[in-house]
């Protein structure tokens, strides 16, 4: 019988060996929930600015992957919203740094900070590690308390953009107040920091 996947259990895998507080991983977690509401949320979004799927019908955005859907509402803008192009497209690349986030947490494996604490605790995935070749790039997500509260507030803003998409009449006035607020300038900011400094230092481990 599998052993019970206990609080304790995953202090004792994560804890010790990779540095990780119960402060960082409750973080994940939180951040890992967060971003499958929004990710829901993105697909109704989609579906309002283009067609919902009849009863019993299987969407086109079922078999999309999250940057198929980021990519698609690009293309297809937002229906009856009232901000520019431009807008829409910093929120997608907000989508776009909080996605590689995710998948490189999801994804990715575990690496605790070097002794000497010039290399943080991060997340990789699609890492050559026999020195293959890799179909998708590699990314890093930095495992610290700053770096993962930046890319829940980066997420919160764009939750709090796109959440309630499903009532589109009061969807104009609150994705149009957090696009020009420094809430998204600081979101952009803060998730393009975040995706950089994932990447710095990623050979230390795996040379």
């Amino acid at each position: 019988m599998a052993k019970q996947l206990t609080t304790e259990r995953l202090r004792a895998c994560y804890g010790p060996a990779l540095g990780f507080t119960d402060e960082v991983l409750a973080r994940i977690g939180l951040f890992l929930i967060a971003w499958a509401r929004l990710e829901d949320e993105l697909e109704l979004l989609i579906w309002q600015s283009s067609e919902f799927p009849n009863p019993g019908q299987r969407p086109a955005t079922d078999k999309m992957m999250a940057s198929d859907k980021i990519d698609l509402l690009r293309k297809i803008g937002l229906a009856d919203v009232l901000v520019d192009d431009a807008q829409l497209i910093r929120l997608c690349n907000v989508m776009d740094n909080l996605l590689r986030f995710r998948n490189a947490i999801s994804h990715g494996v575990p690496t605790p900070q070097s002794a000497d604490g010039k290399h943080r605790a991060k997340s990789i995935s699609n890492y050559p590690w026999h020195g293959e070749k890799r179909g998708r790039p590699i990314w890093g997500a930095p495992l610290t308390l700053e770096h993962l509260d930046k890319m829940l507030g980066a997420l919160d803003a764009i939750y709090e953009a796109f959440s309630r998409g499903k009532l589109m009449s009061q969807l104009p006035e609150k994705l149009g107040a957090v696009v020009k607020s420094p809430t998204l300038e600081l979101a952009e900011t803060a998730s393009a920091e975040v995706v950089r400094d994932g990447l710095i230092g990623i050979t230390y481990y795996f040379p």
